[in-house]
């Protein structure tokens, strides 16, 4: 499947410029950007994109885990035999994110 091998050469261009780390628990609400003395921390990586710009974040990086984490939900839908609707809408997402990184 091409979205997978897509995810795996994007994974290994992210991989190789040795970001820093952090945990995210993908579970992004209002209430998880928060605000502190230090500036806007965002603890979900699908809330990056919409304040990227805010943040001076490289929104090409933040697509390319966007695109990462989408292709690791259809993963688990189909590994739990999600509906194939629910699968399909994600392909269509991963598809149009994929559109955003290459024209970036």
């Amino acid at each position: 499947m091409y979205l997978i091998e897509e995810m795996k050469n994007l994974y290994k261009e992210i991989q190789k410029m040795n970001l820093d780390k952090y945990i995210l628990h993908n579970d992004l609400n209002h209430k998880n950007i928060l605000k502190s003395e230090n500036g806007w921390n965002v603890i979900d990586p699908h809330g990056v994109l919409s304040i990227s710009k805010e943040l001076g974040e490289d929104k090409k990086l933040i697509l390319k885990f966007l695109y990462i984490r989408i292709i690791e939900k259809i993963i688990w839908f189909v590994k739990v035999n999600e509906n194939k609707d629910i699968i399909s809408y994600n392909i269509d997402v991963a598809n149009n994110v994929l559109k955003l990184i290459k024209n970036e």
